[in-house]
């Protein structure tokens, strides 16, 4: 790694390392005045960064989603604070770094790492800036990375007035590479010293001159100087007689300052071959010779069809015959499967080769997405040009030209609906990810005269499914979209789709491929599920555990209505409803604080009217310890990127505590924890790594809580906890977190509070229970054995009223 050196003067952040003295160095330094000779001497800096360097003006400014997804596209979730691990991702994350510089990189992330170690800082934050760094490293620095170690170094030129700590350790690392640094701060250094008190990490060059103009920067220094140099290069109005000036007076002007004798973007040596910019991509690759002939061949609207022998759809060699079918719905439930099943059958005995995908294309893994090379584009027809160079080779010429008409066109379509060309990027690389997913079950010893089959169940879920059918549509293969469930919609529009609608719904995710795991519903049990829909459906009756989504609604009731509502069931309560297979639950969620009247004895019987079998008790707050949960920590920072849950890769997790649950209620469960991520009801959601811990406390609820949640049933009575906080004992960060959460999942949870005191609302953004002052406030109140608690005998009203019942 490059030691920094300190400057007496201006020039010598200019000089090559050989000219740097005995022991040659990387300048890091600061400037604050302005003066003619720092103006010319920036100019002269300016235009080295520009040729080998990087200027930045403002903030770097943090990453967006779509860098962010791309990062963790490339290099996956995993993390580790150690020199190998990064250098590792550096081979795939910057390849025209150099294996030394990866190394120096590596080690030099790991010093800060555990600098901030030592001052506190968590894994996850420190996660976080790794990924800043990484992202700030390919999207902003990636220019410098073929002139380290150069004996003329790198340069950056930072105009900022503000540099933020996490910017100042990517620059300090830089630095240690071998990059000289220049920081302009026209606003002076007092922003600096707040991150660098002591000017350990560069220097301050102090040299004469006055303060920068207030409106100073980089962007109107830039036009001082064309302009300057504009004027320069005028001609006299009476040229001299000189045939060579005057004979081209416009081509190359001698500038006033001198110019680099590198072109700006002649470093971008790796970058794809220049293409024109409004250059037609379909008259890039040569055509093919055949066209499709889609379902016009057909006898008659069915599925079956497919099963038509090659040579009797048509005899014109110039077309390929295929099948573009989509069946939404089932025809009849009785005999939809074994038909399925016979289908199969059929087709496996005419030799010709199928691709079956069960409930939907899966998501292209990391892995997959980094196998697909690509680089930097300025236009859309340059992404499709370059990167259709992803396509798999094929030794059938024909049907390699095949894949790269269809590919260009439905990139050329993809386009139109969506111009942005990072979106269009990831589009075109689930494109290619799944065309080489299928390309060995479809086209392995591919020969013209034969025409494979694609079996989709359940339909294309988004866009990026549709453009793959809609790629495979151009090409000779059958397709066969089976969409059986109609609450489920598929995205698919053609022209040259045929269309097939059956009269009943029914969802079948997986396609009969064998007798043994088959199974059919005989005329009973579809007469059952006929005659469930018609008595479940709108009538306020429900079957168990009908429904696998519902919304919590919190009731703002008084005191006396927490009582009543207890012991209700949901669907009795005000404002419970059903929509779109949703329910919606009314749950109390309550804070008492005071004792009514004072009348402790009577305080504690109150309480126990709502201690039923299904009610959970938490005596005393902190319920949950802080750091119990640090168990389930590194899985939490490992699956959630970008503010979502990557849920299938928590399940898959060894450590994953719910696995044995409903498959519906572990969805119900995630749904509400990225509800609270997405709300930020916790304080500290994504800003100092709370959010880790919101999902590693749900991963840690203990056994009670999680049995009464896979009993709960969404339209009876739902599982209820009290909690008592007679003391001064803060409550902890989980216990807020746990409570929202259960409060969300449909518990009704009712807090009593003698003291009065905060307790979860200090760490709530919102979703406060509905608070209710019932008297004095009490201290010092020891929590009773309510079993042994004698009954209060009502009086005449209230065995009228059966209140408290």
């Amino acid at each position: 790694m490059a030691n920094r050196i300190n400057a007496s003067n201006l020039s010598e952040l200019l000089l090559p390392m050989r000219q740097r003295g005995n022991a040659p160095g990387v300048y890091f330094v600061r400037l604050c005045q302005w003066s003619p000779e720092i103006k010319d001497f920036l100019w002269r800096y300016h235009e080295a960064a520009r040729a080998k360097g990087v200027i930045i003006e403002g903030q770097i400014g943090n990453p967006d989603e779509r860098q962010l997804s791309y990062l963790t596209e490339m290099l996956g979730s995993a993390f580790e604070p150690n020199p190998a691990f990064i250098t590792q991702a550096l081979q795939k994350w910057m390849p025209r770094m150099s294996q030394a510089n990866r190394v120096s990189f590596a080690e030099a992330m790991c010093a800060q790492m555990d600098e901030l170690k030592r001052k506190g800082k968590t894994d996850s934050i420190i996660r976080n800036i790794y990924m800043k760094v990484m992202c700030w490293l390919y999207y902003k620095f990636e220019r410098l990375m073929p002139f380290l170690g150069d004996d003329n170094p790198p340069r950056i030129l930072y105009e900022c007035n503000a540099v933020t700590a996490h910017e100042l350790i990517l620059l300090r690392i830089l630095s240690m590479m071998g990059t000289d640094i220049l920081l302009l701060e026209p606003q002076g250094d007092a922003a600096y010293l707040k991150q660098d008190a002591a000017s350990a990490w560069s220097q301050l060059l102090i040299v004469q001159g006055m303060p920068f103009a207030k409106d100073f920067t980089l962007k109107q220094f830039r036009k001082e100087m064309a302009a300057a140099a504009a004027g320069n290069m005028r001609q006299p109005s009476q040229p001299a007689p000189r045939p060579v000036t005057s004979a081209q007076p416009m081509r190359q002007p001698a500038p006033a300052v001198p110019r680099p004798a590198i072109a700006p973007n002649q470093p971008m040596r790796t970058m794809p071959p220049a293409v024109p910019q409004r250059r037609d991509p379909e008259t890039y690759f040569p055509k093919p010779s055949r066209m499709a002939c889609t379902n016009a061949w057909m006898k008659e609207a069915s599925y079956e069809e497919i099963l038509t022998p090659i040579a009797e759809r048509g005899d014109d060699f110039r077309l390929f015959y295929h099948a573009f079918i989509r069946l939404k719905g089932v025809p009849d439930k009785q005999t939809y499967i074994s038909d399925l099943f016979q289908f199969y059958q059929k087709f496996r005995s005419t030799g010709r080769r199928i691709a079956i995908v069960d409930d939907g294309l899966s998501l292209p893994g990391p892995e997959e997405a980094a196998q697909i090379r690509r680089h930097p584009y300025r236009s859309q027809e340059e992404l499709m040009i370059d990167i259709a160079g992803n396509l798999p080779a094929c030794a059938n010429v024909e049907l390699q030209r095949l894949m790269q008409q269809a590919f260009v066109r439905t990139m050329m379509a993809a386009a139109k609906a969506e111009p942005n060309l990072n979106r269009l990027l990831i589009s075109a690389v689930y494109l290619l990810c799944w065309i080489r997913q299928y390309q060995a079950a479809l086209f392995q010893g591919y020969k013209g005269s034969e025409i494979p089959c694609f079996v989709l169940m359940g339909g294309c879920r988004n866009q990026h499914d549709a453009l793959f059918v809609q790629y495979l549509a151009q090409l000779p293969v059958d397709i066969l979209i089976l969409a059986c469930d109609l609450s489920r919609p598929c995205t698919v529009q053609s022209d040259q789709l045929l269309e097939l609608t059956g009269k009943d719904s029914m969802p079948v995710p997986k396609f009969p491929r064998d007798g043994g795991s088959v199974q059919m519903r005989t005329m009973a049990s579809n007469a059952e599920q006929d005659l469930t829909s018609i008595l479940y459906t709108d009538s306020g009756i429900y079957r168990n555990r009908q429904f696998s989504r519902a919304d919590a609604i919190t009731l703002q009731t008084t005191y006396d209505e927490v009582f009543i509502l207890w012991s209700q069931e949901l669907k009795y309560r005000a404002n419970f409803s059903t929509v779109n297979q949703v329910v919606n639950m009314p749950v109390v969620y309550a804070k008492v604080s005071g004792v009514e009247d004072g009348k402790v004895e009577a305080y504690w019987q109150k309480i126990k009217l709502l201690l039923g079998d299904d009610t959970m008790l938490i005596p005393s707050l902190p319920y949950v310890v802080t750091g119990a949960a640090n168990q389930f920590q590194p899985l939490a920072v490992k699956t959630l990127r970008n503010g979502r849950l990557k849920r299938e890769e928590i399940k898959a997790d060894r450590q994953y505590p719910f696995a044995l649950l409903r498959e519906e209620l572990q969805e119900h469960m995630f749904d509400k924890v990225q509800l609270m991520l997405d709300e930020r009801i916790i304080k500290g959601t994504f800003t100092n790594g709370t959010e880790y811990t919101v999902l590693a406390t749900v991963l840690n609820m203990n056994r009670d809580i999680v049995r009464r949640l896979q009993s709960f049933d969404f339209t009876k009575k739902n599982p209820k906890m009290v909690v008592l906080c007679t003391g001064e004992q803060p409550c902890s960060l989980e216990d807020a977190i746990l409570m929202t959460f259960l409060n969300l999942v449909g518990f009704d949870i009712a807090l009593f509070v003698p003291t009065g005191y905060q307790t979860i609302e200090r760490y709530l953004n919102g979703n406060y229970p509905v608070e209710h002052q019932i008297g004095e406030y009490v201290y010092d109140l020891q929590v009773p054995d309510f079993n042994a608690l004698t009954p209060v005998r009502r009086s005449w009203l209230e065995n009228i009223l059966k209140r408290g019942n």
